[in-house]
């Protein structure tokens, strides 16, 4: 069992330097950089920093800036950045509140050269997830070690969707409705296309389409409702504030727009 509680890390320790140890990299599935590139849309988006893989998915899709067209150039950050190690730009421009909430998108680690699959060696490149595999997938057996380490987020089609981002009250209408078209156009223009349309399709308690589930695999969100009654919005305040930064450095006359 790995000595590693992703749970228990304190918001101090959130705001990482390094990689990832030994326990951590035991807890979690391990991923190629090749499987990370795949995830590449704002309907499945992961990113890398410091080594550890985020599907950050629900959050990517339901930000301001992508319902917003005064506020392109967030949009444009955030998806220039999907399916790719974006360790050096998250650095520079992110808060410590924005690094306590990444952590609630973790999903797993990069592979390193001296992890091999299962059945024998077998070369890094060649490999895109050595288990175990996320918790709670269909279809998978799961290891011992797996079953007693369930993603510590709530999950909604098995992607972390943490309770404060499902607070927000334009969470769902973004979530299943997409982004705005306007937005669409310029990332279309910018080289970053992307489809209409949301994650999936969900009534108006967000819950009839794909149940979000807690820590605990099989355990139900009694109330919809309830998840979605008093906004947080601190990690889009965050990140909103960071790609205003990084649009002034980086887009020259992108940085007119207001985030």
């Amino acid at each position: 069992m790995s000595a590693y509680d992703h749970a228990a890390v304190t918001r101090a320790e959130r705001r990482r330097g390094a990689g990832p140890c030994d326990a951590e990299r035991a807890y979690w599935p391990k991923y190629t950089l090749g499987e990370v590139a795949k995830h590449v849309s704002l309907k499945d988006g992961w990113i890398v920093i410091y080594e550890r893989v985020f599907d950050i998915t629900t959050f990517a899709i339901t930000h301001p800036g992508f319902h917003n067209a005064g506020q392109v150039s967030t949009a444009l950050a955030i998806t220039r950045n999907l399916g790719k190690d974006c360790t050096e730009e998250f650095v520079s421009i992110h808060s410590g509140t924005a690094w306590a909430q990444l952590h609630d998108f973790q999903i797993g680690v990069l592979l390193r050269d001296g992890d091999l699959a299962p059945l024998g060696p077998v070369a890094p490149e060649d490999v895109d997830v050595v288990p175990p595999k996320p918790p709670g997938r269909r279809g998978t057996t799961l290891s011992d070690e797996a079953v007693e380490n369930p993603h510590p987020v709530p999950r909604r089609n098995h992607r972390p969707t943490p309770r404060w981002l499902t607070k927000d009250r334009h969470f769902w209408s973004r979530y299943g409705g997409g982004v705005d078209a306007n937005v669409l156009r310029y990332l279309d223009a910018q080289g970053y296309a992307q489809s209409a349309g949301g994650v999936e399709d969900v009534d108006d308690g967000g819950l009839r389409a794909g149940q979000i589930v807690s820590s605990t695999p099989d355990k139900k969100e009694d109330d919809g409702k309830k998840m979605r009654r008093s906004p947080s919005g601190k990690l889009l305040a965050a990140l909103a504030l960071g790609a205003t930064m990084k649009a002034v450095r980086s887009f020259g006359d992108l940085a007119k727009h207001s985030f």
